[in-house]
């Protein structure tokens, strides 16, 4: 007989370059290429000395293709997972032997930090598609800031904007991951250091838009820590409604044409964390115009043709949070409506990339929020104890998967013991 086992992660990767030939097959002969190129140009050097500054460039263009052009070629591809696993595993190569040749460079300092940078965002940021392996992506991000902390005095103000700005980065993702790991108010400090680089960048450098965006997202991020109940928080709510305001006023000041994918997506954030709070204080009525706002926006981005799956993401959870709205409100096959809308989208992107912890965790709230509406005793309980007892079980699988996979991620174990209290409520 055959026997069905679990997909490997090279039958998955498989799969990735199948459904994404063009895509792949371009990054491939990029990478042959540079390999080809490469080779004779090394033939040609007459001195050991030029061969030796020749490779050291080389391993840093090879290094910044791999983080940088052919990853960002397939990132926001669903299913790309593996591919982005192989990428940043052997970049992280280069750019450990490069960092400890970097000398006093300021530029290459600043761009080997936000080359770590990168693969701590793919290796474990909780807030992106990503590897669940959060210890790594720490101590890639210390990594980068180190790098920075040996830059010289008296930089240029474009080197000094732009290493500014990484480093509010690499703040921003040790913020996040303490969020899960350890506590509120040690997320809150790092992404206090974060807000500090930030603004000190666009201080630098007014006209980049893109930093403008990130300070934004700073205040976003500290928003959600200091008083958001979706997330472990400092019990500031009011602290939280002006960090969103902040952030909103920062990106509507941009000109439109300047505005990007990720700019318009935090726009959107902005008002489903505000109309969320709301609906959390009980404010019911208050919390109608925001999430429909977000939705609205939300929906206009996953339309665009660059749309990632982020941003695919972000309407369903559109669609979530008034659907949450909606059963507090008492008007359950509203809620139903968007629940299941909001969970097609959220199975679709999981199903596409079953290596995403991110991709599946969103589905095990899918399955969570419906468990809730469908048979939760304490909760609104449609009368629907088989679908009721279904969806917790899901939900409970995939939290206790991901929690088992990252021991560290305080938040995960949590998830999965609420998913599993459910389930048990649910009997």
């Amino acid at each position: 007989p055959v026997t069905a086992r679990p997909p490997t992660r090279r039958y998955r990767l498989g799969r990735f370059v199948h459904r994404n030939r063009t895509v792949v097959g371009v990054a491939a002969a990029a990478t042959v290429l540079l390999a080809t190129v490469t080779g004779g140009y090394l033939l040609r050097l007459q001195t050991e000395r030029d061969r030796a500054e020749a490779r050291f460039d080389i391993a840093r263009e090879a290094a910044r293709a791999m983080i940088y052009d052919i990853h960002d070629a397939v990132a926001g591809l669903p299913g790309a997972t593996p591919a982005r696993a192989l990428l940043v595993d052997q970049a992280r190569d280069y750019l450990d032997r490069l960092s400890a040749l970097s000398g006093d460079d300021p530029a290459l300092q600043i761009d080997l930090a936000g080359a770590y940078l990168r693969v701590g965002n793919v290796e474990g940021r909780p807030v992106g598609d990503n590897l669940g392996r959060t210890a790594d992506a720490q101590v890639r991000y210390r990594q980068g800031l180190a790098l920075l902390g040996r830059l010289p005095r008296g930089l240029p103000d474009s080197l000094a904007a732009a290493a500014a700005h990484t480093e509010g980065q690499l703040w921003k993702g040790l913020g996040v991951i303490a969020a899960s790991t350890a506590t509120p108010d040690s997320a809150l400090a790092d992404l206090g250091r974060a807000l500090t680089a930030y603004r000190r960048a666009v201080r630098l450098s007014p006209d980049a838009a893109d930093y403008r965006v990130d300070l934004a997202s700073a205040h976003i991020n500290i928003g959600d820590y200091s008083g958001h109940p979706y997330f472990p928080n400092a019990g500031r709510p009011d602290s939280a409604l002006a960090h969103y305001a902040r952030a909103r006023a920062l990106l509507e000041a941009i000109p439109e044409a300047e505005r990007s994918l990720y700019a318009l997506r935090l726009d959107g954030i902005t008002y489903e964390r505000e109309g969320n709070l709301y609906r959390s204080q009980g404010d019911l009525d208050r919390a109608v115009a925001p999430l429909t706002r977000s939705l609205a926006l939300r929906q206009q981005i996953a339309a665009r043709p660059d749309a990632n799956a982020d941003a695919i993401r972000d309407e369903g959870v559109g669609h979530e949070a008034l659907g949450l709205l909606a059963i507090e409100r008492g008007r359950f096959a509203e809620a139903e409506r968007s629940l299941q809308t909001a969970f097609a989208v959220y199975r679709r992107l999981a199903d596409a990339d079953v290596e995403s912890v991110n991709a599946q965790q969103t589905l095990a709230f899918g399955h969570l929020n419906l468990a809730r509406l469908y048979g939760d005793p304490d909760g609104p309980d449609a009368g629907r104890p088989a679908e009721a007892r279904r969806h917790a079980a899901e939900a409970a699988r995939i939290f206790r998967a991901l929690a088992d996979g990252d021991p560290a991620n305080d938040r995960l174990q949590s998830l999965a013991a609420d998913a599993e209290t459910l389930r048990a409520r649910i009997g």
